[in-house]
């Protein structure tokens, strides 16, 4: 297994995790489902609040993104299965 560090100047992070005795942080899990967990981190001074703003913010835009690729591709297939159509 490998391992990477990298340095930050940063002056300031914000982390939402669990920490276990020992001061070790790690992920933290949702006690309704063992398969929700939560681990962010970010470079800035935020509160909890802000920093779930920014993730619901980070998923907003991907699904906008998400669905305006699977529209373009849904196009692009029906235009292929039609196309033969408009050959006769």
């Amino acid at each position: 297994m490998r391992k990477t560090f990298t340095l930050s100047n940063a002056d300031f992070a914000s982390l939402l995790a669990q920490q276990e005795p020992g001061g070790k942080l790690v992920p933290w899990i949702s006690p309704y489902d063992e398969d929700y967990t939560i681990f962010m981190a970010d470079n800035t001074e935020m509160t909890a609040d802000e920093l779930f703003e920014a993730a619901e913010d980070q998923n907003y835009a991907l699904t906008w993104c998400l669905r305006v690729f699977t529209l373009i591709f849904t196009i692009f297939g029906i235009f292929c299965i039609f196309s033969p159509i408009s050959q006769l």
